[in-house]
């Protein structure tokens, strides 16, 4: 954000909000930028942070007000889930409205991201991810009371407190069910990577989605932070390419069985694959029964072990009926199988009911009144004296087996809940705050005391040898500074000691050197660098962001007024850069018009409209804009030369809005060549233009992408910008 546009947001906010200011970025979201608040109240600092959405339209301002009513009727509905647990608090919002512009700013409480604690931490442990499946377990138990569909699950909208635990956010796009039965064409909702099929392919869809979308978030912690259908056996998370992600998606919605998590064992892997069922039906029917089935995991801790990767065929979903969560799941071991609301569950031995009905009863045990002779006949007083006492030593050893199997269970179980933190160590010259050695980043458990050591730098002298420090969850804050005087040989002169203050000044104020830290993270929440800086408490510093090879700078505050008590702490967000794909169009069977190059590429490889517009992006291109009638008839003439079946796609659709078509490349609709009667949506979805092959009169119609039944394959138009 530019100085200009950030001044000017603080300007709005303080016409509305004035006690709050903003102090810095804190991400980018799937809808706007998300900025930190604070708000001092009788010396005591308090955060939140803000969502700014925004849309600017040079048409009337019908539209903007479509715009206001159609997000503050979902913030409206947001805001009755408001001191519900596990569910984000939206604390209030306002609309601003500008010539040509609507902003609406959200104020809500400020959490960090499950998405970034995985990228910075590595990822979550067994327990951790649980408890996350039952937090939000209880969040859309709460939803589907007030009749809401999220519709966007996914770990960057799941976010933690330590004392609220894992919350909820980001109802952005949500809907009621209602709202969802009358307008079908909502496919473009959500993350395709964490999107249940029935919203993908456009069909109708209920709660249920939301409880696929939620056991994929749970399946990529339980796999290594890899999505379903990738090698989490041999492919580190770090080596997978987009093409890999996107193909392993494809697989899911097309309905492929998924492989279990390598890191749940069977029994954890069953009902996290009930949730991810391709098939509606076959999901827990709410998400209090799959809250249920995650409970009672926990509770029977059935023993772990790891799940091979599959061989040939991956492991089958479990089968259940309307009424059911989940079918038996056969186990192994001493577990015995129990029903429990439709899931299996490990429970009791088998038991006994006396066939007049009644109370079962458990089998009984043979009777056994001592050791036997068969010679001599029962054992004598002593005999059974003797077999009592090694009965006795034996159940004493097993105990104290069991004890100490406990004891180790309950240490390994500490261990998989450990939080590792980073924490940098400063090494800065005490006369001027310059560095004089690089800073070292450390990890430990959260909450831990650390205490470092002050290492050696040659010409200077550490003015203390060691500093503790207790880690917290804010990184940014976790920092040691060590402070180095010259060393000339000899003990430190008197009039260098660290300094503190300066001397008062001529008008008698006090003035006070501070330290500011800046801190570089990419848009996953990655540490990239940091520095560290100083000025005089209440006054303004104004860096310059610091230049990383290969990255651009997204977001960050352009200055920040030092303050003696707090740390100051400047965060900028960058970008990877991203180099445009060399065009790599096909040498032969294309044709060029006015600048342009078109093939129309014919497969059977690709299903959707979605793969069709990342294939031509792959290749440097894009689908297909047509502009006028010229166009449209050289096209048309292009596509039907030497094709017994002449249609093809290009990139116009309405799949964001019934009814409302728009170009792929955001050239404005103001021509078109629908023929009579079309688009008509005949066959429901039909959200992608084609040149209509059953009128010869260049026209087009509206179509699902859906393959030729007699040829299996589809044909789609690929454009190219000529220099």
């Amino acid at each position: 954000m530019t100085t200009s546009s950030y001044s000017q947001l603080q300007s709005q906010l303080s016409s509305v909000w004035p006690d709050w200011k903003i102090t810095g970025t804190l991400g980018k979201g799937t809808f706007g930028y998300v900025y930190q608040l604070v708000r001092n109240d009788l010396g005591k600092n308090y955060t939140c942070a803000m969502k700014v959405l925004q849309m600017i339209s040079d048409e009337s301002d019908e539209n903007l007000e479509e715009f206001v009513r159609s997000v503050s009727h979902e913030i409206d509905m947001m805001m009755q889930l408001k001191g519900y647990p596990n569910i984000v608090t939206i604390e209030d919002y306002t609309v601003i409205r500008g010539e040509g512009t609507r902003t609406i700013l959200i104020r809500m409480e400020q959490l960090e991201s499950v998405e970034k604690i995985k990228n910075s931490r590595g990822g979550l442990s067994r327990a951790q991810t649980l408890q996350l499946g039952l937090d939000i377990c209880n969040a859309l138990v709460s939803c589907e009371e007030k009749n809401i569909i999220h519709r966007d699950i996914k770990l960057s909208n799941i976010f933690y407190s330590e004392k609220g635990g894992y919350k909820l956010g980001d109802f952005g796009i949500s809907r009621t069910m209602d709202s969802i039965h009358e307008k079908m064409s909502m496919s473009s909702a959500g993350t395709i990577q964490y999107m249940a099929p029935e919203v993908y392919h456009g069909y109708k869809y209920d709660s249920s989605a939301d409880l696929y979308s939620l056991g994929i978030a749970l399946y990529i912690l339980l796999n290594r932070n890899l999505p379903p259908l990738c090698n989490a056996y041999n492919t580190p998370a770090g080596n997978l390419s987009i093409s890999m992600v996107h193909e392993a998606n494809m697989r899911r919605l097309r309905g492929e069985p998924l492989p279990p998590p390598v890191d749940a064992d069977e029994y954890l892997a069953s009902i996290i694959l009930t949730a991810c069922s391709p098939d509606p039906a076959k999901r827990f029917p709410s998400a209090s029964r799959f809250r249920d089935a995650l409970q009672a995991y926990i509770d029977h801790k059935p023993v772990s072990r790891p799940v091979p990767p599959p061989v040939s065929q991956p492991i089958s979903q479990p089968v259940s009926g309307p009424a059911a969560a989940a079918a038996p799941v056969k186990k192994q071991g001493s577990l015995h199988p129990q029903s429990y609301e439709g899931t299996t569950i490990s429970g009791p031995g088998p038991v006994q009911r006396p066939a007049g009905g009644g109370t079962p009863r458990p089998d009984p045990a043979p009777r056994n009144d001592g050791p036997y002779d068969r010679k001599k006949g029962p054992a004598s007083g002593k005999a059974v004296f003797a077999y009592g006492l090694l009965v006795a030593l034996i159940a004493a050893l097993v105990l104290f087996l069991v004890l100490l199997i406990g004891k180790n269970k309950e240490k390994n179980e500490d261990k998989d809940i450990t939080v590792i933190v980073t924490y940098t160590v400063r090494y800065l010259d005490a006369s001027d705050k310059t560095m004089v050695s690089e800073s070292t980043v450390k990890e430990g458990g959260l909450g831990a005391t650390v205490t470092v050591q002050a290492k050696d730098v040659e010409g200077f002298k550490p003015v203390t040898e060691e500093e503790s420090i207790k880690l917290t969850e804010d990184e940014a804050a976790n920092i040691v500074t060590f402070y180095y005087q010259k060393d000339s040989g000899n003990s430190p002169k008197e009039e260098d000691p660290l300094p503190e203050s300066v001397p008062e000044s001529e008008s008698g104020s006090q003035q006070v050197t501070v330290t500011y830290t800046v801190v570089c993270f990419d848009t996953n929440g990655n540490q990239l660098l940091s520095s560290s800086g100083t000025g005089t408490a209440g006054s303004t510093v104004s860096p310059a962001p610091p230049e990383i090879t290969g990255y651009v700078l997204e977001s960050g505050p352009d200055s920040l007024t030092l303050s003696e008590d707090e740390e100051n702490t400047l965060i900028y967000y960058y970008e990877p850069e991203v180099s445009e794909p060399a065009a790599d169009i096909p040498t032969s069977n294309t044709i060029t018009y006015n600048g342009h190059t078109y093939y129309a590429y014919e497969t059977s490889a690709i299903d959707s409209y979605q793969e069709a517009q990342a294939y031509a992006e792959s290749r440097g291109g894009y689908l297909a804009v047509i502009s006028d009638d010229e166009e449209n008839t050289v096209l048309y003439d292009y596509v039907f030369y030497g094709r017994d079946l002449p249609s093809a796609y290009f990139g116009l659709s309405d799949e964001n809005s019934e009814d409302y078509w728009e170009w792929i490349d955001g050239t404005p609709y103001s021509y078109d060549n629908w023929a009579k009667g079309q688009p008509d949506n005949q066959h429901g979805a039909e959200h992608y233009a084609l040149f209509y092959y059953k009128d010869p009169a260049y026209t087009w119609n509206d179509g699902d992408f859906g393959k030729d039944s007699t040829r299996g394959t589809v044909i789609f138009l690929i454009e190219w910008d000529v220099e």
